[in-house]
């Protein structure tokens, strides 16, 4: 796992030369992925101001260290990414990468092989939707803060969560630009 501490840093567990990652596993394809996306997006939302805030506001929360995987998913058409609470990860759609990049379509393994090995495409893909990662580690947060309304799926969550995801991902933006 990933963890966030107070300097919003990610710790990267493990590191893999690109030039290996066709000889791994789909699964550990798919983790060295992670390492390399959660490290781009944490270098890229920290140098914002409000990103910063938010993953300091991450970093801790009572007394909890906060997590989250980030993984290309296959299936997801409707959203570019989602938070799952019950999984802890962060999910980016990969219709959404493959349309982004122009790239025909592939297992969520071989999405993972090509990314470890196209740092161009990486880099590409982190700049394009650390604005949506943002909106979803809001989510992550909430999870922690009012773990209730993630946790009880007959109880609706607010609309006010949605808000504030949505207002910090446009002060985001605003920054960014």
């Amino acid at each position: 796992m990933v963890k966030i501490h107070n300097f919003a840093v990610f710790y990267i567990l493990l590191a893999f030369q690109a030039g290996a990652c066709f000889a791994m596993s789909d699964e550990a394809a798919v983790k060295s992925l992670h390492f390399l996306l959660a490290r781009g997006y944490m270098e890229k939302i920290n140098s914002i101001p409000t990103g910063k805030q938010l993953l300091g506001k991450i970093s801790y929360i009572s007394g909890r260290k906060a997590r989250a995987w980030i993984l290309p998913a296959g299936g997801m058409t409707g959203d570019l990414a989602s938070f799952s609470y019950n999984e802890g990860v962060i999910k980016i759609s990969s219709y959404y990468i493959l349309k982004m990049l122009k790239l025909p379509a592939m297992s969520q393994a071989e999405l993972a092989r090509y990314l470890i090995k196209h740092k161009s495409a990486r880099e590409f893909l982190i700049n394009s939707t650390d604005i949506v990662i943002v909106h979803e580690l809001v989510h992550l947060l909430q999870s922690h803060k009012y773990d209730y309304f993630f946790r009880e799926k007959t109880v609706p969550q607010p609309i006010e969560f949605e808000l504030e995801a949505a207002f910090t991902q446009e002060m985001y933006l605003a920054e960014k630009t």
